[in-house]
């Protein structure tokens, strides 16, 4: 296996003819034509198998496969009965155990529980399993990446029942939920979206299966491209619009206070909150020489650092919000998350807010929030409740009061 396969949830051949055959069938799937996407992969797969595209022709590959699942879902749901009021849990356990199976080598950082409350009255949280399939800002020419944060009822596969991780692959074992059963819950979550209980957690990194590293981005940070700079965007654009509600019901117009991105990209995230709320000041801060010239150039944040978010050039000054949206899989390993979470939380004020979140599954949980002792967890996750509804995770802590000086 070469480096090229191990690409996370971002999948594309090298070879110039199996590019142009991608992008038909990307085409084909944006109109829906989900058959001729299909024949054009094996067109691809089959030019690659006889000009020994090995690299390309497994890449080709795990998209074919999650196109099949794709479909699988999106059959299932057409058959979905009438919406039902309640979860038959004893009917559900009684079921014939599934398996879901996940090589080390595809996608495991797309499985994800789902911490949540069966039913309006239950005080305690049960543990649902489920696993991403193709975004619909990627069946739609958004973003190159297969998934997204965004998680919806049709991704969940059950209640889980144990997971075994061996050498090559990851095992899932679970009690299946019909898809009525699943729109259930996901309307029970909608119901009351800041259940600070309801959580999604991503148990599993993606491994290079050769040196068992996770993959993380090159260490100056993403050199910028002109095609990026619109994916970027669009990737973010229902946390971009969450975090404006979020904020509009503790901040007003006319408020000052200062946010700060530890990551921030193009600035366009930090920009549009300013649009929002014009008083507030945004300091916007990147590892990327490119990604900051191109912040000073449009003027997207009010004070620009480049800097590694594990420096703070600004001394002992303090923030009111802090965004960090950089602790996720494909960016980082996970031993380096909690290090420079703790790092980032000391420069956030007494009172003040930390929000994470990320386009790629956040590393660290709750738990290593709580555990902090200094934090106040107010939610774990977003909803959008729109044609449907869908789940991010969006973590808020609150700093508790004299928990570090000025």
């Amino acid at each position: 296996m070469t480096d090229n396969d191990f690409l996370g949830i971002y999948k594309k051949p090298n070879n110039k003819h199996l590019i142009v055959l991608y992008y038909e069938a990307r085409q084909s799937l944006n109109i829906d034509d989900i058959d001729s996407a299909k024949r054009i992969l094996q067109q691809a797969i089959e030019y690659g198998l006889n000009h020994s595209l090995v690299s390309d022709v497994r890449i080709l590959k795990c998209i074919e496969r999650e196109i099949e699942f794709y479909t699988e879902n999106k059959l299932s749901n057409k058959s979905a009965s009438a919406e039902i009021n309640n979860l038959n849990i004893a009917d559900i356990f009684e079921r014939q155990v599934q398996l879901w199976c996940e090589k080390w080598s595809q996608l495991p950082q797309s499985v994800f529980y789902l911490r949540m409350n069966l039913s309006d009255g239950q005080q305690y949280p049960m543990l649902l399993v489920g696993r991403k399939h193709l975004s619909k800002l990627f069946l739609t020419m958004k973003i190159p990446e297969l998934h997204c944060s965004q998680v919806q009822a049709s991704m969940l596969l059950g209640i889980l029942h144990h997971t075994h991780a061996s050498e090559s692959t990851v095992r899932i074992y679970y009690y299946p939920l019909e898809f009525d059963e699943k729109r259930y819950l996901f309307n029970l979550i909608a119901k009351n979206p800041l259940d600070h209980k309801t959580e999604l957690i991503y148990p599993f990194c993606l491994l290079h299966p050769s040196t068992h590293r996770e993959l993380r981005s090159e260490s100056d940070g993403w050199l910028l491209t002109d095609s990026m700079v619109n994916e970027l965007g669009q990737g973010e654009t229902h946390i971009r619009q969450y975090t404006i509600h979020m904020l509009k019901n503790k901040y007003k117009q006319e408020d000052s206070c200062t946010l700060y991105d530890s990551a921030c990209s193009t600035g366009q995230f930090l920009a549009e909150l300013k649009y929002h709320f014009p008083l507030i000041h945004t300091i916007g801060q990147d590892l990327s020489e490119s990604m900051i010239q191109f912040v000073l150039e449009c003027g997207t944040v009010d004070e620009a650092l480049h800097a590694d978010a594990k420096l703070w050039p600004l001394g002992d000054r303090q923030v009111d919000v802090a965004f960090i949206r950089f602790l996720n899989s494909e960016i980082m390993a996970t031993e380096d998350a909690l290090t420079l979470f703790q790092k980032i939380a000391t420069r956030v004020k007494s009172d003040g807010l930390i929000i994470i979140f990320g386009h790629t599954p956040v590393l660290l949980s709750s738990c290593d929030f709580i555990r902090q002792g200094c934090l106040e967890l107010k939610q774990c996750i977003g909803v959008m409740d729109g044609t449907d509804i869908t789940l991010f995770q969006y973590y808020v802590l609150k700093v508790k009061k004299s928990t570090h000086s000025h």
